[in-house]
């Protein structure tokens, strides 16, 4: 019997526990969708290490990261933006765990 090859890193479930959360936070807390953005990164996105996801997503990550960490303000529409990416990068984690979950 073949041992079954995970596909993605070893710390990919923190960072699939971060994106999921972070997505949670955007959809449910209070506030504009910059205080949004700022309250996912400062408690689930702030931790994350960029070797802990799949390289097909380190570059939305790093664009993530610049993104929050800027000094200058973004509109909201930038913001939507983020957010958007934010979900796409879990969206993509969790066909991944799932994937990887099939036998």
């Amino acid at each position: 019997m073949r041992k079954k090859k995970n596909k993605y890193p070893p710390g990919m479930h923190h960072a699939w526990e971060g994106f999921y959360y972070a997505v949670r936070y955007l959809v449910w807390a209070p506030g504009d969708i910059r205080a949004r953005l700022k309250g996912a990164y400062r408690d689930n996105l702030m931790g994350l290490v960029r070797e802990e996801l799949p390289a097909d997503l380190h570059k939305d990550y790093d664009w993530i990261m610049q993104m929050l960490k800027r000094e200058k303000p973004f509109r909201n529409k930038t913001g939507s933006k983020i957010a958007q990416r934010i979900f796409s990068v879990w969206e993509s984690l969790e066909i991944k765990r799932q994937d990887d979950s099939v036998p």
